[in-house]
């Protein structure tokens, strides 16, 4: 560590001195684990973002929805599943019913809070917008989406998270891409509410810019979305029936947009549709979140949609299997073992290797925060300032992902503790 800080701190002539690409060029003869890695990544995660970046200066109607008339205008029934959001359910509901969007209804289902998030939503009823269904028992998010989609009037189906807000004209944005009757559903953008907090909260603020903003915009344009994230996304109410709503157990929108995948309907992100959620503020919490995103990854995924590699649903449907097998699984784990091996093998004898890494990689999320704040207004550019601090931070959820896939697949602790112990006893687990 002292060394890397050496390195680091010395001019920047050491990273790119004939030397230094000399060093950098034997190592790939070398065909050095690290190096090839991080080059894989380049090519994965970095590439399609300045790829799409040229494009869009070449023809912005990349980054718009295929029909912007203003007379198309379906039903849509926001739905809201929730347990003690407490007074924030205020501002969900009102942040949908002053959108401008003319025929909107909002369903919220309470699953059986301990708060006064009830009281808070039934006082939107005299509108007539508004229906509340109060579980009588703890049931979990998927199940009480699943009574709000059977009560749903609206063509369209949003579901919304409890303590996100909408802007105006956010679902005039999201319904203009069901003018195309291929399309099944539609992600919004989401954006980080409570950024302002503290550097946790900042640091996601860049990461859901470059993986949820850019990344899919990108996988979007290619046909290969691969979450409908369950904080905000539009569905034709029909297919939500069809496919017999939300899976009860684990990874609830995950799982549904692969079922969505698997029926061929074509799913888009909605750029310019905002949503603003609030984010864990503390490194526990995001811990803790990721965890249960990466164990829920493995277990939808990998268990129960291992079919989904299968070319009869489609090359692109088996090209996001295979990325996602190899991007989110492989590679987590090679990196956990690489570091570890490398570590433990070479100590600290690698300086410059270990510091060129880190620099080139701050150079392109310094490039992509610029992109992105282009494309998609965010992240503000004062964050810019923390840019050197965010490869660090990625490491470290990339290597507590890694860990909670190494579980899963281990089988290790199984038990999510958010699922109520009913529901867990009657679902399969794979």
């Amino acid at each position: 560590m002292v060394d890397f800080l050496h390195v680091l701190g010395s001019p920047l002539s050491p990273l790119v001195s004939v030397g230094a690409l000399q060093h950098w060029q034997a190592l790939l003869v070398s065909s050095n684990v690290l190096v090839w890695m991080f080059i894989v990544s380049v090519l994965r995660f970095d590439v399609p973002a300045f790829t799409m970046w040229i494009v869009s200066l070449i023809d912005s109607r990349v980054l718009r929805p295929p029909g912007r008339g203003d007379t198309y205008w379906p039903s849509v029934s926001v739905i809201v599943a929730g347990r003690n959001p407490g007074a924030a359910i205020r501002r969900t509901i009102s942040s949908v019913l002053d959108s401008g969007y003319p025929r909107v209804e909002v369903l919220y289902a309470d699953d059986q809070s301990t708060d006064d998030s009830v009281r808070h939503a039934r006082s939107f009823e005299r509108s007539r917008s508004v229906r509340v269904f109060a579980s009588a028992q703890h049931s979990g998010k998927p199940t009480n989406l699943n009574l709000a989609i059977l009560m749903a009037r609206g063509e369209l189906a949003f579901v919304l998270d409890a303590d996100a807000e909408i802007e105006v004209g956010t679902i005039h944005r999201l319904v203009a891409y069901f003018r195309d009757p291929r399309v099944g559903a539609v992600s919004a953008n989401i954006f980080v509410r409570n950024a302002s907090c503290n550097l946790v909260t900042r640091l996601q603020e860049i990461e859901y810019a470059l993986n949820g903003s850019i990344g899919r915009l990108w996988h979007a344009r290619l046909g290969m979305l691969p979450i409908l994230p369950g904080v905000a996304s539009i569905f034709r109410t029909s297919a939500l029936r069809e496919l017999g709503g939300y899976d009860t157990g684990l990874g609830d929108d995950t799982d549904m947009t692969i079922r969505m995948r698997k029926r061929g309907w074509r799913l888009e992100f909605a750029l310019e549709a905002r949503i603003w959620t609030d984010e864990p503020e503390t490194m526990g919490r995001l811990m803790r979140q990721r965890i249960r995103w990466a164990r829920n990854m493995v277990k939808v995924r990998i268990r129960k949609h291992a079919d989904f590699i299968n070319p009869r649903y489609g090359w692109d449907n088996t090209a996001l299997a295979l990325d996602n097998l190899v991007f989110r699984v492989t590679l987590p784990l090679c990196v956990l073992f690489a570091i570890t091996w490398g570590l433990a093998v070479h100590g600290g004898d690698k300086p410059v290797l270990f510091t060129s890494l880190y620099f080139f990689t701050t150079v392109l999320v310094f490039c992509k925060v610029l992109i992105a704040n282009d494309l998609a207004r965010t992240p503000p550019l004062f964050d810019l300032a923390l840019v050197p601090l965010y490869p660090p931070y990625r490491l470290l959820v990339r290597l507590v992902e890694a860990l909670a896939i190494l579980r899963e697949l281990l089988r290790i602790g199984l038990y999510h503790p958010y699922v109520p112990r009913r529901i867990w006893s009657e679902i399969p687990h794979w």
